[in-house]
């Protein structure tokens, strides 16, 4: 499974390197630093279980992404991405709920709570690339 995770990862990330031109990846910190090998390890705790395969898909795509040469960067779980890419903006919080705001009218529905994090998520991993704002 590990390995067909990570085949699908690389061609889908080459895929938006080679179309989109992507250069930065965003996602989630996972809640554990590794899952074990052996899938008796995991199995015996319920929440290694309930997080596995997120972890395994989300572990996949960073690594292919950093294999491709992109920077990854993960967002620390249970943090507020608005106040994250304020602070890596060099702005205030409502700038870039302004932002995000204006994202969302362009979008167009359905624009929810998701989308909204999704796109400070987004803002506070480009930060390096685009530098401060302030």
């Amino acid at each position: 499974m590990r390995r067909s995770a990570a085949e699908r990862a690389r061609a889908g990330i080459a895929r938006l390197v080679a179309e989109r031109h992507a250069g930065t990846h965003v996602l989630g910190a996972s809640p554990y630093d590794h899952l074990p090998e052996a899938l008796e390890e995991v199995l015996s705790s319920r929440a290694r279980t309930n997080a596995a395969d997120g972890m395994l898909y989300r572990e996949a795509l960073a690594e292919a992404a950093a294999e491709l040469g992109m920077l990854v960067r993960r967002i620390p779980r249970k943090s507020d991405p608005l106040a994250l890419a304020a602070e890596a903006m060099g702005v205030e919080v409502a700038s870039v709920a302004a932002l995000v705001a204006e994202l969302g009218r362009a979008a167009g529905p359905p624009w929810r709570k998701d989308h909204e994090t999704a796109a400070a998520a987004a803002l506070w991993g480009l930060a390096p690339r685009i530098g401060p704002r302030g």
